[in-house]
């Protein structure tokens, strides 16, 4: 079974602002080091140019039992594969699992966009993900969806305090 989760929310800056941010690599490493479930991130930008993004973040996360919480006592690792089309204000980002043993069992991946609201940003988000376990990958799934509902205001908290940074 997919899940699947979509949402949107605004941020009082025009897009382009917005879109600098969500961007920057400063952002794309705090994403990952504020997520509960992870000990820490690296990020190489491989392309940056006026109207594209290309980026990698490996990642040190803590482990899951069996039915999805996370277990600080086991690390594992994995990867976003991620891109911006800056023109476009839309970016899409893989999850690949690396070091878990449920590695080829985990798809997981998202995009974002942006758009203008009077003056201000409204930022889309989708996320999506399938945990191919009999009979308790559904159940892993709600578990881990808690986390990313949890996680949308950690997300939103530190894109307003980046907004904060600029102005």
């Amino acid at each position: 079974m997919t899940q699947k989760r979509e949402r949107s929310v605004e941020f009082d800056v025009p897009p382009d602002v917005l879109l600098a941010i969500l961007s920057s690599k400063e952002f794309l490493v705090a994403e990952q080091e504020a997520d509960e479930g992870n000990e820490s991130a690296r990020c190489t930008v491989y392309t940056r140019t006026d109207t594209r993004v290309d980026y990698e973040i490996d990642i040190t996360e803590f482990g899951r039992t069996m039915r999805g919480e996370i277990d600080r006592s086991k690390r594992e690792k994995a990867k976003v594969a991620g891109s911006w089309d800056l023109e476009r204000r839309q970016g899409r980002w893989t999850y690949t699992a690396i070091t878990s043993s449920m590695a080829n069992r985990i798809e997981v991946s998202g995009s974002t966009r942006l758009e203008a609201s009077g003056k201000r940003a409204r930022l889309h988000l989708a996320f999506v993900m399938s945990i191919k376990v009999p009979v308790i990958g559904p159940t892993i799934e709600k578990l881990v969806l808690k986390d990313v509902e949890k996680g949308e205001i950690r997300y939103d908290g530190l894109v307003r305090e980046l907004i904060a940074k600029r102005n």
